[in-house]
């Protein structure tokens, strides 16, 4: 499958490269999720042709937005096997009818983490395709009128809701029916076990309930950072070491202001522990007692994602209605997170600590901002609304 580095080249025409989507009709290939009426008739019926390889976390907000949206009647849901040889397991290929006007969308939904980088084949036979990590700036790269497909496809972050584990154990399923269909026995020992691995993602995903803030967690923290530190690979090397000295630095100037090493430093690994022994944490975080913090702190700190990217922080954050400082964003939403309102803006690591004593010493504005960002999260983020919010705009 052709990808698409945007800066390294012009593009004249859409590659083929003997690539093309199919998906077996015959009903018995289908797995219908049963869904309860939930005010009135269904909006669209969704259709997910589940590729032989999917990013089981990655797409796992987006997977439990459907889900719901499935249980309270909204949408009926069906699951059947993509037939492709070749897939990005970055990328949801879904088709979608809207029940009260008739009209359908063949629509992706894409979580790459890299703005300049496309699923060329996808894109160029989906109606639309919504993108998680947006630089619209890049999309006069593409050839012909494919940009006008791609839309900003919101944040997402990695948990589940109630029954995300059943429609989880059906899209497994359905992606090794997908191996099988496309590729015969050819690797099914190893689909198989991969399979295993995305049910394990599946299972150990953290319920949405324990991102979200209530009035009963009581502020216990000021400010709270982790963050990682990722190898140099080959192509992203200046990129990489750019990200992680930038995070190293602010992990730095954080533990000086306000100390906090249980809550404030980068996650223990191999290579942090090489690159930076003075700013890992003081011991390790589970992924449970993370959101936790997130929720008993008055402040998240967020930098700067692999080119640019969101990652999972922005969302885990805006959750756990946390007021935000944050490096400025470099991807583009649905709807705009606002300077001042959603967030405080730094550049350096001096800046980040004025930006949070700024917080610390007004309760008013943080307040405000709190506010802001649950309102922000329950109406754009939340996955049921996220979805809804995407079909909504696939048929804008």
């Amino acid at each position: 499958m052709q990808m698409m580095a945007v800066p390294a080249r012009k593009i004249e025409d859409v590659p083929s490269g003997g690539w093309t989507i199919r998906h077996d009709r015959r009903t018995l290939t289908e797995l219908p999720m049963q869904s309860r009426p939930g005010g009135g008739q269904p909006a669209w019926r969704v259709k997910w042709l589940v590729s032989q390889r999917h990013d089981a976390l990655g797409l796992s907000s987006f997977v439990a937005g459907l889900g719901a949206l499935a249980r309270s009647g909204e949408i009926r849901l069906s699951l059947a096997p993509l037939r492709a040889e070749r897939v990005e397991p970055h990328v949801m290929h879904l088709q979608v009818e809207d029940l009260r006007s008739g009209l359908s969308r063949s629509m992706a939904y894409e979580v790459f983490d890299r703005a300049d980088r496309f699923d060329l084949p996808t894109l160029a036979g989906v109606d639309v395709y919504f993108k998680q990590t947006l630089d619209t700036d890049l999309l006069e790269e593409l050839p012909g009128r494919l940009g006008a497909r791609v839309l900003p496809g919101g944040l997402t972050f990695g948990t589940r809701l109630p029954g995300t584990r059943l429609l989880g154990a059906q899209s497994v399923f359905t992606a090794f029916l997908a191996h099988a269909m496309s590729m015969g026995a050819e690797g099914l020992a190893g689909a198989a076990k991969r399979r295993l691995h995305d049910a394990y993602d599946i299972a150990g995903a953290i319920r949405v309930s324990e991102w979200e803030r209530s009035p009963e967690d009581p502020l216990t923290g000021d400010v709270v950072f982790q963050t990682r530190l990722w190898p140099p690979v080959q192509g992203v090397v200046e990129d990489r070491q750019a990200v992680n000295r930038g995070r190293v630095e602010v992990v730095r100037a954080l533990r000086a202001a306000f100390g906090g090493e249980d809550r404030v430093g980068l996650i223990r690994t191999e290579f942090a522990a090489t690159e930076a022994p003075d700013a890992l944490l003081a011991r390790k975080v589970s992924r449970r007692e993370y959101a936790s913090q997130l929720k008993t702190s008055l402040i998240s700190v967020n930098t700067h994602g692999l080119d640019g990217s969101p990652g999972f922080k922005v969302a885990e954050s805006l959750a756990a209605g946390a007021a935000i400082v944050s490096q400025p964003f470099r991807f583009e939403l649905p709807e705009p997170l606002l300077p001042d309102v959603h967030y405080l803006a730094f550049d350096e690591p001096e800046e980040c600590v004025v930006q949070c004593r700024r917080l610390l010493e007004n309760p008013e504005l943080a307040g405000r901002m709190r506010h802001a960002n649950l309102s922000y999260y329950r109406r754009h983020v939340r996955p049921e609304n996220h979805v809804r919010n995407l079909l909504t705009r696939a048929f804008a």
